[in-house]
């Protein structure tokens, strides 16, 4: 049998166990969106695996040793995030074999839309391209 491994880890909406997004190393989370619990699950080969180990840290720090599929992150609760920076590491166990480390770091951040230039363009109304430029 190979090595186990996450394939991926997905952050989920605790309440709905709908998935939002798959967290990918460097993910840049906008803090506005989640104003509701989430949690983490890890997507392994082969599935299911003995356990899986996880150890966040960061702006919070979380470690816990799931059995069974949906292996996750935190209990059924989950957990509100807060802004700042993460690293999470994710590692399947397959009976006494312990398989391939996933690492990544994430953060959720408040995160601005782009200032606007306060310049209105008008199209000319025959096409000729004789419009006006405000500021």
């Amino acid at each position: 049998m190979p090595a186990s491994k996450v394939l991926y880890l997905s952050l989920i909406n605790a309440q709905t166990n709908q998935e939002i997004t798959r967290i990918t190393n460097g993910n840049v989370l906008d803090i506005s969106k989640y104003g509701f619990n989430i949690n983490v699950i890890a997507v392994t080969s082969p599935s299911p695996v003995s356990s899986v180990a996880f150890s966040l840290t960061g702006a919070k720090n979380q470690s816990r040793r799931d059995y069974s599929v949906p292996y996750s992150l935190f209990d059924n609760a989950g957990w509100r995030p807060t802004v700042g920076s993460y690293v999470l590491a994710v590692t399947p166990k397959y009976y006494s074999t312990t398989g391939t480390k996933m690492v990544v770091r994430f953060s959720f951040a408040t995160v601005t839309s782009p200032p606007t230039t306060g310049v209105t363009f008008y199209a000319s109304p025959s096409g000729g391209g004789n419009g006006t430029l405000e500021s």
